[in-house]
């Protein structure tokens, strides 16, 4: 993969190559736990999530983490995690255990 960048702006291009490279490899492991073990994903963040809501979330994570991986342009990719993410928090917050905080768990924190 190469990128076409003005030199003085090489190490900060760098960087944010480097960053969504390695959201993109976090978004895959993350989806694939989610499809895989989606009852266990749930119960770590704290939430009654049903299993099929689970494996949505995994399939959308593997999404952006492709389109992270093999595109030069990150840019799109990256506000689409973050809407899928705004998205995510904003479903699991309504589906909350309030008991998971009290042992100890996250109260809705993936």
């Amino acid at each position: 993969m190469q990128i076409q960048v003005d030199p003085a702006q090489l190490p900060s291009a760098y960087r944010a190559q480097r960053t969504a490279r390695g959201l993109g490899w976090f978004s895959l492991a993350l989806g694939l736990a989610e499809i895989i073990m989606p009852r266990t994903m749930a119960r770590l963040c704290g939430v009654h999530a049903s299993p099929s809501l689970m494996r949505c979330y995994g399939l959308r994570e593997i999404l952006c983490g492709v389109g992270l991986l093999s595109t030069r342009n990150a840019r799109p990719w990256l506000w689409a995690r973050l809407g899928g993410d705004v998205l995510d928090m904003g479903t699991l917050l309504t589906q909350a255990d309030a008991h998971g905080a009290a042992k100890g768990r996250p109260k809705a924190h993936c």
